[in-house]
């Protein structure tokens, strides 16, 4: 009964290393920063990449809006996810000016989730043409969780250590 016990807390202390051993910490973006315009129809900013797979949150006034409340503003946000442009974010607006909830980025974008990859890049693209469809996208942050594993070299030598807990363990009960 002893040598269960103590199989099963080696067990939960090796299990518990192994999940602890994978880790999620923020990736933030400046849009500024990385070169993107304040105001336009389509821009494209790309940075060094990062394992992601959700865009938490924007934070700043950046906005999309209409020309003329008679016509359509369509609005797409998309990622550079593992080298090939994968939209992720679409909407569309007849508002001429930044209005929250309709057309804010801020109030609009919230837990994006997305296949996880290596995100390089953002395109923002406002059309049809309006002659700057996109504002205030000076300092504009897309905050994005970082998905961080732990490589498979790293993980081998926990394995291994595991094992021979167990067929030390093992032979200890066969010895006693």
């Amino acid at each position: 009964m002893l040598n269960t016990i103590k199989a099963f807390l080696v067990s939960a202390f090796m299990a518990t290393t192994l999940i602890a051993a994978t880790q999620a910490s923020a990736t933030s973006v400046n849009w500024t920063t990385e070169g993107g315009l304040s105001d336009f129809d389509t821009d494209t900013i790309t940075f060094t990449g990062f394992n992601t797979n959700q865009l938490t949150s924007v934070v700043g006034s950046a906005f999309f809006h209409s020309h003329s409340t008679s016509s359509v503003v369509n609005f797409n946000l998309e990622v550079l996810l593992d080298g090939v442009w994968t939209s992720i974010f679409t909407d569309s607006t007849n508002s001429v000016s930044p209005v929250s909830g309709d057309n804010v980025l801020s109030s609009l974008i919230s837990n994006v989730s997305f296949a996880t990859g290596i995100v390089s890049g953002i395109r923002a693209t406002g059309s049809p043409n309006q002659s700057q469809a996109n504002h205030n996208w000076g300092n504009t942050v897309f905050n994005f969780n970082d998905v961080s594993r732990v490589p498979l070299p790293a993980s081998l030598p926990l394995l291994a250590a595991s094992i021979f807990g167990f067929g030390f363990m093992r032979r200890r009960a066969q010895k006693g």
